[in-house]
């Protein structure tokens, strides 16, 4: 019997953990600001990108159904559910959709364009990279649902779903799927000297892998001085 097994790659392809859910996110500085994070969730986060499509084929004489030739892609729904065990004012208010919280939260009977917002769920890879799905102009509108129970958490299960718009390219889909994959133990500090140590060109220096030390490969103009009494490295030009 012929095993096959999975590939190196495959493996540190994996999504790990649930992940979390942020309103801002940079994908070129991927560094969570806590503030950003919308509540805390339980029981796993399910996104769902799905396109529907039109067989134009069906009422045609002697045609084969779903012949390749005769769909058409009519659309694309992008939606996301979770559970939130968070009960802050603020993201309640979020949860219902169209309401304005206060000193208490009160739905409306219309929508406002600050109803909608963009969504970022951000989940880790095996190799220490990210996968990361922008929903954009996103509206929880499904409600809300509060299910409590002895001796357990609260929890708010919602739905949101990604809207499109007017503004921009009306036909874009609103969505955003980002995978990247984790770098190299030794490409890691090189990126955290630049800014821990004030170097101004990445390519003045570079990190030696088997013994892990800084090297000076281009002085370039610049004179780097090691404070022994905090062994900070300060780069100036010369």
């Amino acid at each position: 019997m012929t095993r096959f097994k999975i590939t190196k790659d495959q493996l540190d392809e994996m999504q790990i953990d649930a992940g979390v859910l942020c309103r801002n996110f940079d994908i070129d500085n991927p560094a969570l600001e806590e503030q950003d994070i919308i509540c805390a969730t339980s029981g796993g986060i399910s996104l769902d990108i799905t396109p529907s499509y039109e067989d134009t084929g069906k009422d045609v004489y002697m045609m084969e159904p779903d012949t390749a030739e005769m769909l058409m892609l009519t659309g694309w729904t992008v939606g996301i559910d979770f559970t939130s065990i968070s009960t802050g004012a603020a993201f309640i208010a979020f949860s219902l959709g169209a309401a304005d919280s206060g000193t208490s939260i009160n739905p409306r009977t219309e929508l406002q364009e600050s109803d909608f917002s963009d969504l970022w769920w951000i989940g880790d890879r095996a190799d220490g990279g990210l996968v990361a799905v922008r929903l954009i102009n996103a509206l929880s509108d499904g409600g809300i649902s509060l299910q409590t129970g002895s001796n357990a958490k609260g929890g708010i299960s919602l739905h949101l779903t990604a809207h499109g718009s007017l503004e921009g390219d009306s036909e874009a889909v609103p969505v955003e799927i980002y995978s990247i994959e984790g770098r190299p133990f030794f490409n890691v500090v090189q990126h955290q000297l630049l800014f821990a140590y004030n170097i101004p060109d990445g390519d003045l220096f570079r990190v030696d892998e088997q013994t892990g030390q800084l090297v000076v490969t281009e002085a370039g103009g610049y004179t780097y001085d090691l404070d022994e009494q905090t062994g900070r490295m300060e780069v100036t030009q010369a």
